[in-house]
């Protein structure tokens, strides 16, 4: 769930990681088994399996799942002046084991 712990729960949560993190939270997308939180700075943070990366944790961090809300970082692209930063995400999704940004 995002709060650290494996207690299920029935009613909205807040997810007191997010106090203080630098944005409001913008926007929850939910995959399979995966949750991708947007902050309005523009942040993102994932958390649940990372089976197929889609939570964006490298392979060699060996992180196949996290309970607990995990930076994500986005990649930087090949341009005209060598890799260029996408700048801040603007929407998040999610599919049954993948992340749009």
């Amino acid at each position: 769930l995002g709060v650290g712990d494996l207690t299920s729960r029935k009613l909205a949560t807040e997810l007191p990681f997010f106090r203080g993190m630098g944005g409001d939270v913008k926007e929850i997308a939910c995959g399979g088994d995966h949750t991708v939180v947007l902050l309005r700075n523009g942040s993102l943070f994932g958390f649940g399996k990372n089976l197929n990366g889609q939570l964006g944790i490298h392979q060699e961090d060996d992180a196949q799942e996290t309970d607990y809300p995990h930076p994500i970082h986005l990649m930087r692209i090949p341009g005209e002046n060598g890799f260029e930063d996408l700048g801040p995400a603007m929407h998040v999704t999610c599919g049954l084991d993948s992340t749009f940004v």
